[in-house]
């Protein structure tokens, strides 16, 4: 497992350092290290993929899945949170 720098650890919404977690379960993104709230007492929604790139404005793009009926259903994707704002969006490649 990967050590991360204390300096590139986001916030979660609630403006605290975020939790490192490394996914245990059995599946293609088992190992992975991920982000969530940094207050135990109180869960909020946040999320990100440690290592997860930055849009266009410097922002930390979230992981996405097709879920419209298709031939890209069910493909993975990196896009900006403020998706009304932004326009970065980007293929997930096999084993990224």
């Amino acid at each position: 497992v990967q050590k991360i720098d204390p300096e590139v650890i986001p916030n979660c919404q609630h403006g605290v350092p975020a939790f490192v977690r490394t996914v245990l379960k059995e599946g293609p993104t088992k190992g992975k290290q991920y982000c969530v709230c940094g207050l135990s007492s109180e869960k909020c929604s946040f999320f990100q993929w440690v290592g997860a790139p930055n849009c266009e404005h410097e922002l930390p793009c979230t992981r996405q899945v097709v879920k419209k009926e298709g031939k890209n259903q069910g493909r993975n994707f990196w896009c900006c949170n403020q998706i009304d704002k932004c326009k970065t969006f980007r293929w997930i490649k096999d084993g990224e």
